[in-house]
């Protein structure tokens, strides 16, 4: 199919197919819902979930306008013999895989079943060692050799696939809805926590992201039982986002700890609401690929917290106003801790206008495009 676009060049339209896991609202499923009306109108735009569910997010990705598919078999060769079919007979051009798992599987199937085009993103900081980083080391200089195109969302992901892998990988940076994700204004923080039922001088802290010893949110709720006898912590009011494989034993500590009147639990929720009625934002995670979270939640302006870890301290020149931590439960505490001491203040619009600059959706979508176009 062709079409003219406004300098009277005709254009050839391209089809994008995308395959992930279990379509979730997480990292990259978000940056796709909020880039879906900044896409070139010459990109047809496919999500291939291949995980055994597809995913509580998919009705958001469809609803956005992106053509959805799900394949999954038990059966290795029936899967990918059915990804390949599926590329064939939509005419994909151009395959993005997301996945980790299985990656040179499915990069192997874009090229025997035609796809012009091969990019994977690394979406995370890969730490393996022994056979597995052997194993993972062929996966990608066999991907390599059939001409995938590698995408690094931080310079920390880039640098450890170079360092690990012998990868050099272009580093497009993640993107957060800056559509959703504004500076709130006390106008706007007082009508949040009306809305929530939270009284105004309850100094909130939240944190988002799923349950799971990566995100170490064990270390805000060891905080909390650390200093719960403390008068500054007698207000303090924790809102945990987010759901996961922990989230049981992180509600069974809650209760051991006698902290239940500080915990709130909401699951997987919008956290914007949650965020617009906060002081302090936590990311104390044990490393991350980029941390699209840490950044929404930077881009309210709202005084953040950061562990000084991978995917998380490529931030630290960019904004100053972020503060750092070891990677220690008891130095998070201190850190919550100074920061419940010193009380609420007020956002900081510097900080939101700066995330803006740096992390809006139009750069990182109008990158891809060049790699889609071969530009």
């Amino acid at each position: 199919m062709f079409t003219v676009d406004v300098a009277g060049r005709m254009n050839m339209k391209k089809k994008v197919l995308h395959i992930m896991n279990s379509l979730l609202p997480s990292g990259a499923e978000t940056m796709l819902y909020s880039a879906a009306k900044y896409w070139d109108k010459n990109l047809d735009i496919h999500i291939l979930a291949t995980g055994k569910n597809i995913g509580e997010y998919a009705e958001q990705l469809r609803m956005a306008g992106y053509q959805l598919h799900h394949i999954y078999n038990e059966s290795y060769m029936m899967q990918h013999k059915k990804v390949r079919e599926l590329i064939k007979k939509e005419k994909i051009d151009i395959v993005h895989i997301h996945r980790q798992g299985e990656a040179c599987s499915y990069a192997l199937d874009a090229k025997l079943a035609g796809a012009s085009v091969i990019i994977r993103t690394v979406h995370n900081v890969f730490i393996f060692h022994g056979l597995v980083q052997v194993r993972e080391y062929i996966a990608r200089k066999l991907s390599a050799l059939i001409g995938v195109k590698y995408v690094a969302i931080s310079a920390s992901v880039s640098e450890n696939e170079m360092k690990r892998f012998g990868i050099k990988a272009v580093e497009i940076r993640n993107w957060y809805n800056n559509e959703r994700f504004h500076f709130v204004t006390e106008e706007e923080k007082r009508a949040a926590r009306k809305e929530l039922g939270i009284e105004n001088d309850m100094y909130c802290v939240v944190s988002v992201g799923n349950c799971s010893s990566v995100k170490n949110h064990f270390s805000i709720l060891k905080a909390i039982a650390t200093y719960k006898n403390d008068p500054y912590f007698q207000k303090v009011r924790y809102l945990h986002i987010g759901k996961g494989a922990q989230e049981d034993d992180e509600i069974q500590y809650v209760k051991e700890q006698n902290i239940q009147e500080y915990v709130h639990f909401y699951g997987f929720t919008d956290p914007m609401p949650y965020l617009e009625a906060a002081d302090l934002f936590v990311m104390p995670s044990v490393y991350e690929g980029f941390g699209i979270a840490g950044i929404e939640g930077a881009a309210t302006g709202i005084k953040t917290i950061f562990t000084m870890v991978p995917g998380l301290q490529d931030f630290k020149e960019i904004f100053p106003t972020i503060i750092y931590c070891k990677l220690d439960d008891e130095e998070i505490g201190k850190t919550i801790y100074k920061c419940v001491r010193e009380g609420s203040t007020s956002n900081n619009k510097e900080q939101a206008e700066k995330v803006f600059e740096s992390y809006g959706i139009s750069d990182g979508v109008k990158q891809y495009e060049r790699l889609y176009f071969g530009k």
